[in-house]
């Protein structure tokens, strides 16, 4: 008994040793007052940089039944909050002006400010493993409907990248065929 009881202990040791926490290396939550416009290219501005992390791909892949109250922007940046894990974690948000779905009668501006984040997995040489990226202000149902994933492979992370080479799918698709492509265009910004 007592055998045992040492083998456990030392197999528990080893594995804590070897779970390595999740470390906060970067992050800010200074407001980008540098809007971009209706119609230009958007600016993605790193507000995270996590290290043994990893997605909580649990709530990515079924964002609507991770949603337990009101469909707010404070509630759904929790659902792209990382878990620990062993990978290299990164947080953008691009604040843009956008047009806003307005219903022929509706009272109010048709351009609205939104925010869409983009969270990217990492190796340590920082090769792109996989990525999202979602409009927190989306409000149609399912919003698993606008959550984008990564289709590329072999993107290198890096100051200036446009994210149209991440080639982002819908992860949502009702009719049960292959994902439909959409162009997402904007650059990766590491400088506030």
């Amino acid at each position: 008994m007592i055998r045992y009881t040492i083998l456990f202990a030392i197999l528990l040791f080893t594995n804590c040793r070897n779970r390595a926490t999740t470390k906060t290396i970067f992050e800010s939550d200074k407001i980008d007052t540098a809007v971009t416009g209706l119609h230009e290219s958007r600016k993605f501005v790193l507000k995270k940089h996590l290290i043994n992390a990893d997605f909580n791909y649990k709530q990515l892949n079924n964002i609507d039944a991770h949603i337990k109250s009101a469909v707010v922007t404070k509630n759904l940046i929790s659902i792209f909050e990382p878990e620990q894990g062993k990978y290299n974690y990164y947080q953008f948000i691009a604040t843009f002006k956008g047009e806003n779905l307005t219903f022929p009668g509706e009272e109010g501006d048709s351009v609205k400010t939104f925010h869409d984040i983009l969270i990217i997995k990492a190796n340590q040489n920082n090769t792109i493993l996989d990525a999202y990226s979602y409009t927190l202000e989306w409000g149609e149902m399912p919003l698993q409907y606008d959550v984008l994933k990564s289709a590329a492979k072999g993107i290198q992370l890096e100051d200036g990248l446009d994210i149209s080479k991440l080639k982002f799918k819908r992860t949502y698709n009702s009719l049960g065929y292959d994902t439909e492509m959409v162009n997402e265009e904007g650059t990766i910004s590491f400088k506030l």
